[in-house]
């Protein structure tokens, strides 16, 4: 394991090792990572899963992207997903992402994953995932500075702070700080970031066209060139509505 930056966040360090137990126990580990836009989020993600030994290609930046990358990651090993929901999408955007994540978690379960979940309001969760599948919250409550609560205490949470959209009503289990990430995975992950963020069109179609991204990503994939025929069958769609799709991109 590597140390966290400056000698900071012991106590997260102690919350992943009790994860990284619990994997050779057979078991998954899931946490929220809540806070508002540009609040450090992706920073205290990216030094824990430094921390864990991670590759950059196991970072997602929403649950789509997760569904195609998750297949890589090695068994017992960990997951990013930068913005597994987004407060700015409509309340039917917002159930598909939780469809889109529930299908995620099976496959988190088989492999016995630790998973980080960025999220700007901790309510946004499908409330099953909520109440029943996190190990932990982390509450970025101040650039730098995070709160933690276990399980019993996000039971509370979710009891006395979902008509306000609060985190309240538990005493965190301990707070800590962290610096900005500049370890060895910052540079790729910024590259992903902004490829994610540059690409308007994946951005309006992911919300209500899931195949139509994927259809996109295969047609820019320069590591490997997919025929028509290729994208048809792995996706189990019409060479007809990928010309449709294709042209699209085209215009737009």
């Amino acid at each position: 394991m590597q140390q966290m930056q400056g000698c900071l966040l012991k106590r997260v360090e102690g919350v992943l090792e009790v994860a990284k137990a619990k994997q050779n126990q057979d078991c998954d580990s899931v946490f929220a990572v809540v806070g508002p836009e540009r609040s450090g989020k992706s920073m205290l993600m990216l030094h824990m899963m430094e921390y864990l030994e991670a590759e950059a290609e196991w970072i997602s930046m929403d649950a789509i992207e997760s569904m195609d990358k998750i297949g890589i990651i090695p068994h017992k090993g960990c997951h990013q997903i930068d913005e597994a929901i987004s407060g700015a999408m409509t309340r039917e955007a917002m159930s598909k992402q939780n469809s889109n994540l529930i299908r995620v978690f099976s496959t988190i379960g088989k492999k016995n994953l630790i998973v980080f979940l960025g999220i700007p309001d901790f309510f946004l969760l499908e409330t099953y995932l909520r109440k029943f599948r996190l190990a932990g919250l982390f509450w970025v409550y101040k650039r730098g500075k995070v709160a933690f609560f276990g399980r019993k205490a996000i039971k509370k949470i979710c009891l006395y702070g979902e008509k306000s959209h609060e985190i309240k009503g538990a005493r965190p289990y301990f707070y800590d700080t962290y610096p900005d990430y500049k370890g060895h995975m910052r540079a790729k992950y910024d590259k992903i970031e902004e490829a994610w963020k540059n690409s308007k069109w994946v951005e309006k179609k992911k919300e209500d066209d899931p195949k139509a991204v994927k259809i996109h990503r295969m047609l820019l994939d320069r590591r490997h060139v997919y025929s028509i025929e290729d994208i048809a069958k792995e996706l189990k769609v019409s060479t007809q509505y990928i010309h449709v799709v294709k042209k699209k991109i085209l215009n737009e």
